[in-house]
């Protein structure tokens, strides 16, 4: 038996590419392909619900509804975790912190995870006077220090908080996708 995810808006020529590919090559007695959103839904229990997959290379978002994904509402960007780490790198090397080779981009990718931050919000932070809220956002900006590997220590400034925004901004990149929060919107209407 096996059980195999594919992505939405996978074409139904990949999927039967996929099982010949599993009973011919491999003599799997039985498969099973299903996307990715869905088995996140079933995982959480649920039978209802958008769910965003924002991955190495892509984001796709897709609606489920009474346990089926509404293919005609799902969405997909090509631009993914990557994009951040190579944007977060753009970002150290004008902070003066330089990392070429591809162990020193695993590092960037870690200081992405580790410390990357998306901060919440709204477009009216300039003009709320809501202290708690704009200390929050300081807080999350504040630079800090980040212990690489070989024992020195690099400062991480508003870098952390920036990466993350291509996410939500990809004309930053010079994309002419919609962001993840549009994608969402638009998977939901």
């Amino acid at each position: 038996m096996c059980i195999r995810d594919r992505s939405i808006l996978n074409p139904s020529s990949n999927r039967e590419k996929m099982g010949e590919i599993f009973f011919e090559s491999y003599n799997v007695p039985a498969c099973y392909i299903c996307s990715q959103a869905l088995l996140s839904a079933y995982s959480m229990g649920k039978l209802k619900g958008v769910v965003l997959d924002c991955g190495d290379g892509v984001c796709q978002c897709a609606p489920v509804y009474e346990g089926y994904i509404l293919n005609n509402a799902a969405n997909r960007i090509d631009i993914g975790g990557r994009d951040v780490t190579n944007y977060l790198n753009l970002l150290l090397r004008k902070a003066g912190n330089i990392f070429q080779t591809s162990a020193e981009l695993e590092i960037v990718r870690a200081i992405k995870e580790k410390r990357c931050k998306v901060i919440p919000t709204t477009g009216q932070e300039k003009e709320t006077k809501d202290r708690e809220r704009i200390s929050q956002i300081n807080e999350m900006k504040k630079p800090g220090k980040y212990l690489l590997p070989d024992g020195t220590e690099i400062m991480l400034g508003e870098e952390k908080c920036i990466a993350p925004e291509i996410l939500f901004s990809p004309e930053k990149l010079g994309y002419e996708f919609m962001g993840i929060h549009e994608m969402l919107l638009a998977s939901i209407n």
